[in-house]
């Protein structure tokens, strides 16, 4: 059983390590130096905390910890969609989406969607506006900006 809700305090460091263990097992469209540029190591501490806590976080649970997360700022950018590796194809990234949009009916959404996310924002109706390159630790990783309205 999974159940959506939404993230206290005392779940940000679990969430910096799904979202660290999902970077670097998950991510397969981008090389390992690629994910390890990405993501060099968990996110934690202060700084973590103070960012996540100006969002809305939703957390899809099961009885043994989170299986994945999203948070939006108050502007509707999606700035965090992650699904555990182990978890991923089951829908759940689809349910957390849905419980953010129905807490915020009618809220435009934008996001920086990687090559692994992408297909799945655009079958929530999200459309790429441009595709860039950022560079992280000396790596290149191709995204894409991408809005619902």
């Amino acid at each position: 059983m999974t159940w959506i809700t939404p993230a206290r305090d005392a779940d940000y460091p679990a969430l910096g390590q799904l979202m660290y263990h999902t970077v670097r097992n998950g991510a397969f469209a981008y090389t390992v130096p690629q994910r390890a540029a990405w993501m060099p190591q968990v996110p934690a501490g202060p700084r973590w905390h103070a960012r996540l806590s100006k969002m809305d976080v939703l957390i899809a649970r099961s009885i043994f910890g989170p299986l994945g997360f999203v948070g939006m700022t108050r502007q509707g950018y999606v700035d965090f969609a992650y699904v555990s590796s182990t978890a991923q194809g089951r829908g759940i990234f689809w349910d957390l989406m849905q419980a953010l949009t129905d807490r915020h009916p009618g809220s435009p959404m934008t996001t920086h969607a990687s090559l692994h996310a992408q297909p799945a924002f655009a079958k929530l109706g999200f459309k790429v506006k441009h595709h860039e390159v950022v560079r992280r630790r000396g790596q290149r990783l191709r995204r894409a900006f991408m809005a619902r309205f």
